[in-house]
């Protein structure tokens, strides 16, 4: 497979679309697990805070799937990526369901863990966020579906 990291504004609309799930009345059940206190919805800053994961997730696999390219500097290569992605947080594009959708999709086909648990395992907070990544994109899959036309006069039982 072929790789790439993922630009700034991606991770910045995912994360604002989230936030915007969570403040609204169409939160995702899913991100319940991110809050500290039992009970509660994500705050922005656990939303943030997972998509940082994420965001160095997408960082470190493709560096290290593409190691060879940067022979005696990949350190300094993670690093500068990194600091792209944490630093550069303003420009936001506004999705909807189905651009959200299709941007966590891309999100996970750009992270290939494999190439991170050759090197070591993944963090408890690691595997969080990417059982949440799959978790948040099956759940907007399934909003958009229960969305479509025909879909509440469809049978349930048959």
């Amino acid at each position: 497979m072929s790789s790439f990291i993922c630009s700034p504004k991606h991770f910045n609309s995912i994360e604002f679309y989230l936030k915007q799930k969570q403040e609204g009345n169409d939160q995702l059940y899913c991100l319940r697990e991110l809050a500290k206190t039992k009970n509660k919805w994500a705050t922005g800053e656990e939303i943030k805070a997972f998509v940082d994961i994420l965001r160095e997730l997408n960082v470190l696999c493709c560096s290290l799937q593409y190691k060879h390219h940067f022979e005696g500097k990949l350190d300094q290569e993670i690093q500068e990526q990194r600091d792209t992605l944490l630093t550069n947080k303003k420009t936001v594009a506004h999705l909807t369901d189905i651009g959200a959708y299709k941007a966590l999709q891309c999100l996970s086909y750009q992270i290939e863990l494999k190439h991170l648990k050759d090197l070591r395992a993944l963090t408890t907070q690691e595997e969080l966020a990417m059982k949440l990544l799959e978790e948040a994109t099956n759940e907007i899959a399934s909003q958009i579906v229960r969305n479509l036309p025909g879909y509440d006069t469809a049978n349930w039982g048959l």
